[in-house]
């Protein structure tokens, strides 16, 4: 009798994928701020991919677990079979990196992604609008509205804060808010960080695999934000 073989998630083989991706992710966020980048969110999140590119050279060279798999940046949703009738293989998230699950019994769901969501956070725009909510509404929901089924097949994501220079504990505060307001968990500062870099977590309970799932949000700041809405 054949034994059916266990998920990539939930194997360490996976959790070392994304503990690694997160690694990269912070020391490009700390590249990042270390360069002052200034812009808007889609200027940001171009400034931020390089900055991925530049820490994963940066680890290899030092000898330190680096990816071997590209991040992709601003790529659609990738397609599996339960997406093909809505509208989830058409949106967008800002950067995934990918994998592929060999043991899979079915081969068009072996391919995962590590999907990272980005967004400003801190002061309104002068024309009202909060960035601090959508956040929330805008990427957060995205992980668990199945419209969208950001990090479908897996179990867990990131969203990176681009924090403007407002006092953290503010904006987690407006936030939380934001979430308690969409039904979702509020998120728990893990008290860690590493240089620019500020980390939080929760997990989020979705209509669709996998579930739960946990969404680790890194955020950092960027001073030099545009005022332009986000697109």
């Amino acid at each position: 009798m054949s034994v059916a073989r266990p998920r990539l998630s939930q194997l360490p083989l996976w959790e070392g994928h994304v503990n690694l991706v997160l690694d990269v992710l912070r020391d490009a966020l700390s590249l990042l701020a270390d360069q002052h980048s200034t812009g808007t969110e889609p200027e940001l999140n171009r400034a931020l991919y390089e900055c991925i590119l530049r820490a994963n050279r940066n680890r290899s060279n030092a000898g330190m677990a680096a990816l071997d798999v590209p991040v992709m940046w601003e790529a659609r949703n990738q397609p599996s079979p339960t997406t093909a009738s809505g509208t989830a293989e058409r949106k967008i998230p800002d950067l995934q990196c990918g994998y592929i699950d060999h043991d899979c019994a079915d081969p068009l769901l072996s391919a995962r992604a590590f999907v990272v969501e980005c967004k400003r956070l801190g002061q309104p725009t002068p024309s009202g609008w909060n960035f601090n909510e959508r956040y929330v509404t805008d990427g957060v929901a995205r992980f668990v509205d199945p419209e969208w089924q950001y990090g479908k097949h897996v179990a867990s994501g990131a969203m990176v804060g681009y924090l403007d220079g407002t006092a953290m504990d503010d904006v987690l505060s407006e936030v939380n808010t934001a979430t308690e307001t969409s039904a979702v968990p509020a998120l728990v500062d893990r008290g860690a960080t590493m240089g620019p870099v500020h980390e939080l977590v929760h997990t989020l309970t979705r209509t669709f695999p996998e579930t739960p799932f946990r969404l680790t949000h890194l955020w950092v700041g960027t001073p030099g934000h545009a005022p332009a809405r986000p697109a």
